[in-house]
């Protein structure tokens, strides 16, 4: 402390040493899933089935705060690639965020996700998502809230409506031998599908053995015509987590959704995320389902001027077809970022408004009106200055978009 003399005389307790980092070996993955079995329900055996038995794994997406040699808070990236229209985009998923408890309130989640942050940005990523109930924590880091909507049904009503459908005679469960027709089948259904996981070979080996979802297949003439999969937690609830078909077989796949509900008596409701055009979509509509919100889920964007300018030549194609005499300049107001578009029949430009700019629109969205845009269009938005704006509805078409509830993390 300092006397009236100015004589200075500091006491200072031991300084605590942190280190925020990736790991650097396995004995440091064992410690963190000690970690998240200490803070999380699921167990230890969770964790490490997960990361354990992905082939693409890689130490460098792992975080942690160490604390005097410590480690004292970890969190995982998922990182992957998603389809946004015909571009593939990386996202990078986030979760196993946790602290010990003993050493919570003193910031290191947080420092942790300001230097994934950092990191995202370095190794180009475009998008990061994350499910979560503790919306202000993330809110202070980036990640903004985002309403999505979930179908459910009763029992009754549900099996009252397809007792007009006709009974499977080839329904079995997914088999090993069935995965290359399986991921064939995922890619013809989801190719180009904004919103949709492209699943590597390795993901989907790894997926066969860390998911505890259950799986079915239709078969029809020997070749797999639907592939759906599914868990019942709570026992009376089947959440239909994937649901894909063949060209011509979206009947096959509702008549699948029948056998389970035969199969399992206990059910008493259905839920699912499902694209709009898809075959269950029509049915939950007509047998009296209804849409619920769904909000566990935050989007950050990691960059925006180089994301719209990785997709640009979307927004070029789109707007060919619009009837303009002139170009139209327009300020976008991402979050607090400036971008200046373009746009014109002739096509796209995009880049950050910097120095001196002229436009005749402004349109200012938050990150996650500008995700929402992107992945699901103008007029689905619940901002009528964004929904109602023709230029926007022409550039962000409604688009079936969908990320399985198979790939949360």
């Amino acid at each position: 402390m300092f006397d009236d003399m100015g004589d200075a005389r500091m006491e200072m307790e031991p300084m605590e040493a942190v280190h925020i980092r990736p790991l650097e070996n396995r004995q440091e993955l064992a410690a963190c899933y000690d970690l998240w079995n200490e803070v999380f329900p699921n167990g230890r055996a969770f964790f490490q089935r997960r990361l354990d038995l992905d082939a693409d794994y890689d130490l460098e997406t792992t975080w942690v705060a160490i604390a005097n040699g410590k480690i004292v808070s970890a969190a995982q990236v998922f990182a992957y690639d998603t389809w946004i229209a015909d571009v593939q985009v990386k996202n990078a998923g986030i979760g196993n965020v946790a602290t010990l408890k003993a050493y919570r309130g003193r910031g290191f989640a947080r420092q942790i996700l300001r230097q994934v942050g950092k990191w995202m940005t370095a190794n180009q990523y475009d998008l990061s998502l994350l499910f979560t109930g503790s919306f202000s924590f993330y809110e202070q880091i980036g990640w903004e809230r985002h309403l999505e909507s979930v179908w459910t049904i009763g029992r009754e009503p549900l099996t009252q409506h397809l007792l007009a459908v006709a009974p499977l005679a080839e329904i079995r469960p997914f088999a090993d031998a069935d995965l290359a027709s399986v991921a064939a089948l995922y890619d013809q259904f989801n190719l180009q599908r904004t919103g949709a996981r492209v699943r590597s070979e390795a993901y989907w080996k790894g997926l066969a053995q860390w998911s505890y979802d259950e799986s079915m297949v239709v078969e029809e003439q020997g070749k797999i015509a639907v592939y759906a999969r599914f868990s019942r937690y709570p026992s009376d609830v089947l959440e239909i987590k994937e649901l894909v078909y063949d060209i011509g077989h979206g009947q096959a796949a509702v008549s699948l959704v029948r056998s389970l509900l035969h199969a399992f008596p206990d059910v008493a409701e259905v839920r699912t995320r499902m694209p709009q055009e898809h075959a269950l979509s029509a049915v939950f509509a007509q047998a009296g389902g209804e849409r619920q919100a769904y909000d566990p889920m935050m989007w950050k964007v990691v960059d925006s001027a180089s994301l719209l300018a990785k997709l640009r030549p979307i927004l070029a194609r789109r707007a060919a077809g619009l009837s303009l005499d002139r170009p139209m300049r327009v300020l976008w107001q991402v979050g607090d970022r400036d971008l200046l578009l373009t746009v014109a029949p002739a096509g796209v430009e995009a880049r950050e408004a910097t120095g001196a700019i002229a436009y005749e629109m402004r349109v200012k969205t938050s990150i996650s009106e500008f995700v929402h845009l992107w992945l699901w269009g103008a007029a689905t938005i619940g901002n009528p200055q964004l929904s109602e704006n023709g230029l926007l509805r022409a550039l962000f078409p409604e688009q079936p978009g969908i990320l399985w509830s198979s790939d949360f993390f």
